[in-house]
């Protein structure tokens, strides 16, 4: 049986041909995941975290929340070191933001900035001294929370939650007014059990919930309530107000 034979000049015309399109194929294929990545890098957004002290656990609840690239800043609240009431807590929170926004260089490649203040409130009493009637041990019932402030710096808008408010034992605040309400309520009660006074919240729930987690709630809240950029003009100026 007679076999057909390729020429020489046009094998070698197949071989670079088959060759080019491999190659254009695997150009393809690696442009896809170029392009997949930089949409998801274009997703994840760059967020400035204004708080008291930069703490890693914090700054990963927030990225977690916004699926975001998030820095921390070390920002001055301007209101006591133990915010007493709802509203010096929220000043303070919205005090560090105008802090990082008026000190923070290249401030136009952040998206948001988020602010977030502790605080205590007095909720009331409970104990058999706590009716109407009177008598009996009554004991103040006091909530320690956070303040959380979302600022869109491309809109403008502002969102404000609060994390869950959980309660502290009275004593520790009674110690912390004793020394004449010098530091917080959280260094008093670590003087009282040894815990991280920078996280009570964890030493309270048995570990079950850190600080962190209920800022990553907190956070999660305040970002839902923040409007769409594609319903709301987009402003010029990172300090406009909403």
């Amino acid at each position: 049986r007679s076999r057909i034979t390729m020429p020489q000049e046009l094998r070698n015309r197949v071989l670079i041909a088959a060759g080019a399109l491999c190659g254009l194929a695997l150009a393809a294929r690696a442009a896809r995941a170029a392009r997949q990545k930089a949409s998801r890098a274009s997703a994840c957004i760059r967020v400035a975290v204004a708080s008291k002290e930069v703490h890693a656990a914090v700054n990963d609840a927030v990225a977690r929340a916004m699926n975001a690239v998030v820095t921390g800043h070390v920002a001055p609240s301007l209101v006591a070191d133990q915010p007493v009431d709802l509203e010096q807590t929220l000043r303070g929170a919205r005090n560090r933001i105008w802090h990082v926004i008026g000190t923070t260089e290249a401030m136009e490649n952040y998206d948001m900035v988020v602010g977030i203040e502790n605080g205590i409130l007095r909720g009331g009493t409970t104990g058999a001294g706590a009716g109407e009637d009177g008598g009996g041990d009554v004991d103040e019932v006091w909530l320690d929370f956070s303040v959380v402030v979302v600022r869109d710096l491309k809109t403008g808008h502002e969102a404000v939650t609060s994390s869950a408010g959980l309660r502290i034992p009275s004593s520790a605040v009674g110690a912390w007014a004793e020394a004449g309400c010098e530091g917080t309520v959280g260094e008093a009660l670590a003087d009282e059990s040894g815990c991280d006074p920078t996280d009570p919240h964890a030493f309270l729930t048995g570990g079950a919930f850190p600080r962190a987690f209920l800022l990553e709630q907190a956070v999660c809240v305040a970002v839902a309530r923040l409007p769409s950029r594609s319903e709301v003009p987009v402003s010029d100026s990172i300090v406009s107000d909403a």
